[in-house]
């Protein structure tokens, strides 16, 4: 499980704006805390998501202070994340496991 902290500061016109402080190329405006979290789930997804299509190194999420907004991501991004650190490519698992007339298979399955 990987968390970031998540920043909300609400400002004089009402709006809540959000940034993430291990991505700051990431802020979003909302008008409350509710619709604000769920912006910032997309945003960091698909900042995720730009990381991972160009390759870059996911940066490692500073410590979430107790009390402090924050989001939790999916676990195959922590998994891309200790691949990337080990320098170790999917396809290099799925070779491996090749060579003794295995295959990877990964299932995704809808929630409960």
């Amino acid at each position: 499980m990987v968390r970031y902290p998540v920043s909300m500061d609400p400002d004089n016109n009402g709006s809540v704006p959000v940034s993430f402080p291990d991505f700051p190329e990431a802020h979003t405006l909302g008008d409350d805390e509710h619709e604000v979290l769920a912006l910032a789930a997309a945003l960091l997804q698909g900042n995720l998501s730009d990381y991972i299509e160009n390759r870059r190194d996911v940066p490692r999420s500073s410590k979430v202070k107790r009390g402090a907004a924050s989001l939790i991501l999916p676990a195959l991004t922590g998994l891309y994340m200790e691949m990337r650190a080990s320098r170790v490519r999917l396809d290099q698992i799925e070779a491996a496991f090749a060579a003794f007339h295995k295959r990877v298979v990964i299932e995704i399955h809808d929630a409960a």
